[in-house]
């Protein structure tokens, strides 16, 4: 019982801070939400799905070096990149939107072999956040 009301008064601590911020958790996990609960196939997931990747793609050929010289919003133009691509020339994938002062370290244990570590900005972790709530 105690636990109980315990992790419920934490719950409304979070989301009353996150309503204080300007609710970005809570929107990303209402859409999360929204896109979880329809049909992976249906017209909206397509459109969402079409306009996140032309979103990306238009962030990357325009704020890094490394995709730079590519363009198009087919997949195809693009190369297949793995994390030892990343890790060898990283400062080649940082976005200039961003300065790395101001971005959240995060990196995966290694246990598969070499630890690998990416930034993230507040949005994004309060994405993954969303995602993890959700």
């Amino acid at each position: 019982m105690i636990k109980d009301t315990l992790c419920k008064s934490r719950g409304i601590a979070f989301w009353g801070l996150d309503s204080i911020n300007g609710k970005i958790v809570r929107k990303a996990y209402e859409e999360i939400k929204k896109i979880d609960e329809i049909d992976s196939r249906s017209d909206e997931v397509l459109k969402h799905q079409d306009s996140a990747l032309k979103k990306l793609l238009v962030h990357a050929t325009s704020t890094t070096n490394f995709y730079k010289n590519f363009n198009g919003e087919n997949l195809t133009n693009y190369p297949v990149v793995d994390k030892n691509l990343i890790r060898d020339c990283q400062e080649n994938f940082m976005s200039n939107k961003y300065s790395k002062d101001n971005l959240i370290t995060m990196s995966t244990s290694g246990s598969t072999g070499t630890p690998f570590v990416c930034y993230q900005n507040k949005e994004k972790k309060k994405r993954v956040n969303a995602e993890v709530i959700y």
